[in-house]
């Protein structure tokens, strides 16, 4: 599939983010990624949809915050020293966590590649 131009009706070519005739600017697949890894939400606020963006931020602070309440008890870092049966389900827990976090990452970005190849104008 062909996708063109908004604004000249020229021919655009996959990968490459900028028209070749009147010079228009898309959203790109870089600049998508780094803001799906380190932006919660980052890559649905990207591409324009900032109803899925904030599901996806609330879902991935959710984890996170769920991976350092995990990480503190489990090190005993406030309250009593947690036994070492504590600390193993605590390390666990968190082990799962930072693995869900990571597959949410991972889908977030897929779905942010294939709305950024859809040739979105970047103003």
């Amino acid at each position: 599939m062909t996708n063109f131009c908004p604004e000249c009706s020229a021919a655009l070519t996959r990968g490459i983010y900028e028209c070749p005739h009147c010079r228009l600017q898309f959203k790109d697949e870089a600049t998508a990624l780094k803001r799906s890894i380190l932006i919660p939400g980052g890559g649905f606020f990207y591409t324009g949809h900032p109803f899925l963006g904030l599901l996806h931020a609330i879902t991935d602070l959710i984890l996170i915050l769920f991976v350092v309440v995990g990480a503190i008890t489990a090190l005993g870092v406030m309250g009593p020293k947690p036994t070492p049966d504590d600390a193993s389900a605590a390390l666990a827990a968190v082990a799962v966590a930072l693995a869900i976090l990571a597959f949410h990452k991972w889908m977030l970005v897929r779905v942010a590649r294939r709305l950024v190849r859809n040739y979105i104008p970047a103003s």
